[in-house]
């Protein structure tokens, strides 16, 4: 009995590790830089694959954004992440919970493309990818005014 005990307890923190250790893999493919200070970007997980969603897809790719940069492509250089110094990213962190809430103000910086062409096409590997539109100059703006980054006039 004390061996079955033992087993039962072993599998079930084993199982509780597994799945506390599964760590979300998005990626971020940089379509577009416009000149309006809007980036287009293809976003996808491959762990969620078709279970993704925009919802999701809009704040990894804002987190990328801010943390990450974003790669080059066909009409994109790449771009440094916002937050490319330690104290302004420890100073986002403070918000960041608040910044990504359900009501929280990272919606007024992305959307998904709404061209019917780009939205919730499927890899070759099963990934739902989900074309996003963020506004890299608006969020930029807005950090500058919750001094979280350093505005450019304020440099010179």
């Amino acid at each position: 009995m004390t061996w079955v005990w033992f087993f039962l307890t072993l599998t079930l923190a084993i199982s509780s590790l597994s799945v506390a250790g599964k760590k979300r893999t998005y990626h971020v493919a940089c379509v577009k830089i416009g000149a309006d200070g809007y980036v287009t970007l293809d976003v996808w997980d491959d762990n969620l694959k078709s279970r993704y969603t925009s919802h999701q897809a809009r704040k990894d790719a804002l987190h990328s954004i801010l943390f990450a940069g974003i790669g080059g492509g066909s009409d994109c250089t790449p771009q440094p992440p916002i937050l490319n110094v330690q104290s302004e990213r420890e100073s986002f962190k403070k918000m960041e919970k608040v910044f990504f809430s359900k009501k929280g103000d990272w919606i007024l910086f992305t959307r998904s493309d709404e061209n019917p062409n780009h939205q919730n096409r499927m890899d070759h590997s099963g990934n739902k990818v989900i074309r996003v539109v963020l506004s890299k100059s608006e969020l930029q703006k807005y950090l500058d005014e919750a001094k979280v980054t350093e505005a450019l006039n304020d440099i010179f």
